[in-house]
């Protein structure tokens, strides 16, 4: 990160200097972040561990055992922008982890949706088997990707006892697996009420 010398106040983030040989315990070169405000002060912690606030009259707090510093003692130093060069380096990188993040969540993904033998799923293409229809909940039993008209073996999951050929199915969850098999239960009750 960059940092540009300014006139202004210090504030919390910026860096300040010393260039005044005037404290026993700073000395002139002595760097420190500014990193909380005293009473609307910026202050920043000093090497022995004590708080000192930068200010005009160069007072502290005795009452809380913060010590004063002079404003004019100090040099400050505020984070600049990066130049568009130090950006675009860090977009690319960032850009390259989330192209790496992305392909690794689309790797995971397609292997969620490639059916596997013992799968819930949704009959999307039955082909030429009158057992089964669009919409139907089956189990997968069997894959056979060396069949171009008819590959997933499957059992429909109200009538197990069917075993039935279909081209084409959707993988769905347990949870989704029993939901559209009640909400074909409820169904058949509707037709028949």
């Amino acid at each position: 990160m960059r940092f540009s010398n300014t006139k202004e106040p210090a504030q919390v983030g910026d860096i300040v200097v010393c260039s005044s040989d005037g404290y026993w315990d700073i000395d002139r070169g002595d760097c420190f972040l500014i990193d909380r405000l005293f009473r609307g002060d910026a202050s920043f912690t000093d090497k022995a561990g004590d708080v000192r606030v930068i200010n005009d009259a160069g007072r502290g707090d005795d009452d809380e055992d913060v010590f004063g510093v002079y404003a004019r003692d100090f040099n400050v130093y505020r984070p600049c922008e990066p130049s568009t060069e130090v950006t675009l380096a860090a977009k690319r990188e960032e850009l390259a982890k989330i192209t790496a993040d992305i392909m690794e969540l689309e790797a995971k993904l397609a292997d969620e949706k490639t059916l596997k033998v013992c799968d819930y799923a949704r009959v999307i293409d039955p082909g030429c088997e009158p057992a089964l229809s669009v919409g139907d909940i089956v189990v997968i039993s069997e894959i056979d990707p060396d069949d171009d008209e008819l590959t997933l073996g499957v059992h429909p999951v109200l009538n197990p006892k069917i075993t039935a050929w279909v081209r084409t199915c959707g993988k769905i969850t347990p949870t989704e697996a029993k939901a559209a098999i009640l909400a074909q239960v409820e169904a058949q009750f509707k037709e028949v009420a």
